[in-house]
């Protein structure tokens, strides 16, 4: 089988470039490219990219990292004579802005340039607490001062800088004066809008607990409330007694006796 030949060459890295630093013709050189179509924005030659390695005023610098290899584009270098700073990596038509963050806030310092995040929302209104998606897939322009993506080190910094429109630069900074602005790392592949809804405590719900209502015996004293009685009401019966009686007989003119019951100790006259 007939070895393919290579069509074309482009530019890449030599060595390692790091943000700022100036091309030149030792940290660059011609690689095959071996289709036929060069993606737009490559370098071809390296008098495209150095015109001359000596002279400052037509020196390109690289506005973000470069690995061993890897092709150098024009949409990641300087302009012939310009110096690497943050507005010359910021894309026509958008705005740096940049919040402050605290190690929490700041997903513990894992957020770094190049990386996406979404930025949250919190606020209270009328006593309600809720947390909204502010803005979805923000590009990171620099932490702190430092705008160099090849970083793969967390550390917590104070400041996140986002490249965004002018209007989410709106929103971040109003954001910003009425709530609390926090973020959360994308996935590296994962740019894409997300459907979100309002987080509110309602969903996250009560914090208050239902106490339980059991019927228990009370163990409290009774209080029994009399009515006194008075004395022209009271009145003592003595206790009923069984009468004794006496039988004494009585003899009359024919001779016939007739008994008679009388009460025993008492006085009869005849």
């Amino acid at each position: 089988m007939e070895e393919q030949q290579p069509q074309k060459m482009i530019v890449v890295a030599a060595k390692n470039i790091d943000f700022g630093e100036k091309i030149t013709r030792n940290n660059i050189r011609l690689e095959a490219w071996f289709s036929e179509q060069i993606p737009h924005g490559l370098f071809t030659t390296l008098e495209d990219l150095v015109v001359a390695a000596t002279d400052s005023s037509t020196a390109r610098h690289a506005m973000t990292s470069f690995q061993v290899g890897e092709p150098i584009h024009a949409s990641r270098v300087t302009k012939a004579g310009e110096v690497a700073k943050l507005s010359a990596a910021i894309q026509p038509g958008y705005k740096a802005v940049s919040i402050r963050v605290n190690d929490v806030l700041g997903v513990a310092g894992f957020v770094l340039p190049g990386d996406h995040v979404d930025v949250l929302l919190t606020r209270n209104e009328k006593n309600q607490a809720y947390v909204d998606v502010l803005l979805q897939s923000v590009k990171v322009l620099a932490i702190d001062q430092l705008s160099d993506n090849r970083t793969d080190q967390p550390s917590v910094v104070r400041t996140v800088t986002f490249e965004v429109s002018t209007r989410d630069a709106q929103k971040l900074t109003l954001g910003a004066s009425v709530g609390v602005l926090s973020l959360t790392l994308r996935n590296i592949e994962s740019t894409g809008a997300e459907r979100n809804k309002r987080i509110s405590m309602n969903l996250l719900g009560s914090t208050q607990q239902t106490a339980t209502v059991t019927n228990k015996p009370s163990t409290k004293a009774k209080t029994i409330t009399t009515t006194p009685i008075s004395p022209k009401q009271t009145k003592i019966e003595p206790a009923s007694v069984e009468p004794k009686y006496d039988v004494i007989g009585v003899i009359r003119g024919r001779g016939e006796q007739q008994n008679y019951h009388v009460i025993a100790n008492s006085s009869i006259e005849y």
